[in-house]
């Protein structure tokens, strides 16, 4: 090996995982994009009356969705984009969230009181509740109301989602949170470990309260 190979080398090995990380979801999301471009294009000029074809396309669509959403949760789990906090109002950011949700579960945001404000970075902020309500969407077969509220309490804002949904203990929610455990959907690998990161940069903690029989809920201590 040269002298000139060996530097070469020992320069590579300082190369941090984030930085790996944030190199590979760029190179990952050009042609995502294109694929997605090329879908919506066959989804325009394929004839009505082929389902078999039909069923590929919608077929190759969910993959993508699926391709971008590991790729995000692979990005905010390394906190390749560091958070830039703001004030954001949760009675607008929720539906933000839920609207880049699958269909689901029915979301009952309670407002008994104004929903305090809380200081989240806004992209952070809108995956991080995206991936929670379809977390719930998952453990309720969607048959399960997410209830969402949220109050000021000592410095920070707390804010609790909770279903119905039966069969988890604080155990089996909490594993989880811990990077491709399984028991959650393909792709789900770094959902809820993507949602502790979130909140860890944001010097936060999570809450898991679970009991087979009342049913799953998850609280955020986020401070303001």
């Amino acid at each position: 090996m040269t002298e000139a190979t060996a530097v070469a080398l020992a320069r590579d090995e300082t190369v941090d995982t984030t930085t790996i990380v944030r190199q590979i979801a760029h190179e990952l999301r050009q042609p995502l994009s294109t694929i997605e471009s090329i879908a919506y294009y066959l989804d325009l000029i394929l004839p009505r009356h082929e389902p078999r074809a039909r069923a590929q396309l919608q077929r190759l669509q969910k993959l993508v969705e699926q391709s971008n959403w590991i790729v995000t949760n692979a990005v905010h789990f390394a906190q390749a984009s560091p958070a830039v906090p703001q004030l954001l109002d949760l009675g607008e950011l929720i539906p933000t969230a839920a609207a880049e949700c699958p269909p689901g579960a029915e979301i009952e945001i309670d407002r008994e009181e104004r929903m305090p404000l809380v200081r989240l970075d806004p992209g952070q902020a809108v995956h991080l509740f995206r991936n929670l309500l379809v977390f719930f969407r998952h453990i309720s077969g969607g048959e399960q109301r997410v209830v969402l509220s949220a109050r000021r309490e000592a410095g920070e804002v707390v804010v609790r989602l909770s279903s119905k949904a039966k069969g988890y203990s604080n155990d089996a929610v909490a594993l989880l949170f811990e990077p491709f455990t399984p028991g959650m959907p393909a792709g789900s690998g770094l959902s809820l470990a993507s949602v502790r990161r979130i909140i860890d940069a944001h010097h936060g903690w999570v809450e898991v309260d679970a009991d087979p029989e009342a049913g799953v809920a998850i609280i955020l201590r986020i401070p303001s």
